[in-house]
């Protein structure tokens, strides 16, 4: 059949195809003329080919609004899953078409769509508005599938147009083998975005005292995964994975309105000077809008600036040096407070330290766990505590669980401190409670 002259060709006729640095773009006619080359070599080779079909659903209201802006950033995000000897095709309509030849994994396909979910799941960012966006996936497979290029590409439409009438990230295939570690990782991710849209990251909040007054200083935000009532997982076991997938911009960017309208709150309850600390990763430096969401977050609350801390780990200063030099005097000139958390556990340059807008250095636990018996420790707080009286920077203790502890880093002339031996992290609405009591 010549493919120009098929009755449906002026349905699909491709609108523009995006340039790709690891695969190939093509329009319809060339797409279709790779896969009967492909299904030819697979012929003799014994090899396979895959033909997808996929279409997006946006989630919400404003579906239609910045179609093409969506659909061009999404396929963005779905070709750097892809080898590079796979070919993409963007139709008019808003479908992508992808095909992969000299498949010899039969557990290719399902990969791939793993792949699919992960990349697409965090939600794209126009402007100043988050889109979330779901796969409806069509796979055609040769040789389980038989057929010529057109047959496998009607079947692979069909199949995509049946996953999106049966509604969120639905895929129809033939039966994809699955099975090994890779495949494991990227369903681990979607299990993530599944959480995130189910709710089951949760905000607590760890007081935070000032050492000489002993009064409450601050409020820390902390991220927790509340799997069921008996499963609550702590950052150390998803954080890496959430700044792998992306998760951690729209998950960030909830935690930081959440905190400053607890922190608003918390000012009914006469607490006016209570900070609130909210950690930042480097992941989410990279979001073009991070500058606007700080702001965002403090005025939708009507929460003082000055009353909101940021908080950076020295890794994170360590690789995003250049964000962070141009980002952090921005964001201080808003009024926004800049602290440095996990201070001593890298070879962080002071020097660099001074020239950041920094008001508090946050010390490691690891460090302070060690204040009664660890020379070493003992050394660098001492040697941190020198340098930031000279720098005119505060400083606060985390992670204390002991009195000796408290003792201790209090003689030592800490600012802050926060830990068990004050208070474990708790609800805003247990805390609100207890201080209206």
């Amino acid at each position: 059949m010549n493919i120009r002259e098929a009755s449906f060709w002026k349905d699909i006729e491709p609108l523009f195809t995006v340039n790709a640095t690891a695969t190939s773009c093509c329009d319809y006619p060339i797409l279709m003329d790779r896969c009967e080359q492909g299904l030819r070599r697979a012929e003799r080779s014994g090899a396979g080919i895959i033909l997808f079909v996929i279409r997006f659903r946006q989630k919400g209201k404003g579906r239609r609004k910045n179609h093409d802006r969506i659909i061009e950033l999404a396929s963005q995000r779905l070709r750097s899953c892809l080898r590079s000897c796979d070919s993409v095709c963007r139709l008019d309509d808003g479908r992508l078409a992808i095909l992969s030849e000299d498949v010899t994994e039969p557990g290719l396909a399902a990969l791939m769509v793993e792949k699919f979910h992960a990349a697409i799941s965090p939600s794209l960012r126009i402007g100043q508005t988050r889109i979330e966006l779901a796969l409806c996936v069509g796979i055609a497979a040769s040789p389980r599938d038989p057929g010529d290029a057109m047959q496998l590409w009607r079947l692979a439409d069909l199949r995509a147009r049946q996953a999106f009438d049966n509604g969120m990230d639905a895929v129809t295939a033939p039966g994809i083998v699955a099975g090994d570690t890779e495949m494991e990782y990227y369903k681990v991710i979607r299990e993530l975005h599944q959480a995130y849209r189910n709710g089951e990251f949760v905000v607590v909040y760890q007081p935070v005292y000032n050492m000489e007054s002993r009064k409450l200083a601050g409020m820390e935000a902390l991220l927790r995964w509340k799997r069921d009532d008996r499963h609550i997982l702590y950052p150390m076991e998803f954080l890496g994975l959430l700044e792998e997938s992306g998760l951690i911009v729209p998950i960030g960017e909830s935690l930081l309105h959440e905190a400053c309208q607890f922190g608003a709150k918390l000012h009914k309850t006469r607490q006016n000077n209570v900070r609130i600390c909210v950690n930042i990763s480097g992941r989410q430096l990279e979001d073009g809008g991070f500058v606007l969401s700080v702001l965002d977050a403090v005025y939708d609350a009507d929460l003082a600036p000055a009353l909101l801390q940021l908080e950076f780990s020295e890794q994170v200063l360590k690789e995003h040096a250049s964000s962070l030099s141009r980002l952090l005097p921005e964001i201080r000139n808003a009024g926004v407070s800049i602290a440095i958390d996990h201070f001593g556990v890298t070879e962080l340059s002071l020097a660099d330290l001074v020239r950041l807008p920094v008001s508090l250095i946050k010390m490691d636990q690891t460090l302070v766990g060690g204040v009664m018996d660890d020379a070493v420790a003992q050394a660098i707080l001492s040697g941190s505590l020198a340098f930031a009286r000279g720098a005119g920077i505060d400083v606060a203790a985390v992670g204390v669980e002991a009195r000796d502890q408290l003792g201790a880093l209090d003689s030592m002339g800490f600012k802050e401190a926060q830990g068990s031996v004050f208070a474990a992290p708790a609800s805003a609405r247990g805390l609100l409670d207890t201080l209206a009591d």
